[in-house]
């Protein structure tokens, strides 16, 4: 892996915009060439909030969601 100065110095903003757009430490290591724990401590260094570990694409209730402005009205039609 290559030193945090000759490779994120110039990246840091990239790397944040990458892992709030929901990119994972090691996806923005990997594009970085540097190590997930290095793309951590600059996250960390920059005031980041990090999201738990874990599979990427969030819990079962949300993937269950409809996207916004869908509704679906779980009642039958009236019929007459």
């Amino acid at each position: 892996m290559s030193s945090f100065k000759s490779k994120l110095a110039t990246a840091k903003e990239q790397v944040r915009d990458a892992y709030q757009n929901g990119a994972t430490l090691r996806e923005i290591a990997e594009v970085h060439n540097v190590s997930s724990g290095t793309v951590r401590n600059v996250l960390i260094e920059m005031g980041e909030k990090l999201r738990r570990p874990g599979r990427k694409g969030g819990s079962k209730t949300e993937k269950s969601l409809l996207p916004v402005g869908q509704f679906v009205d779980p009642t039958p039609p009236v019929t007459q």
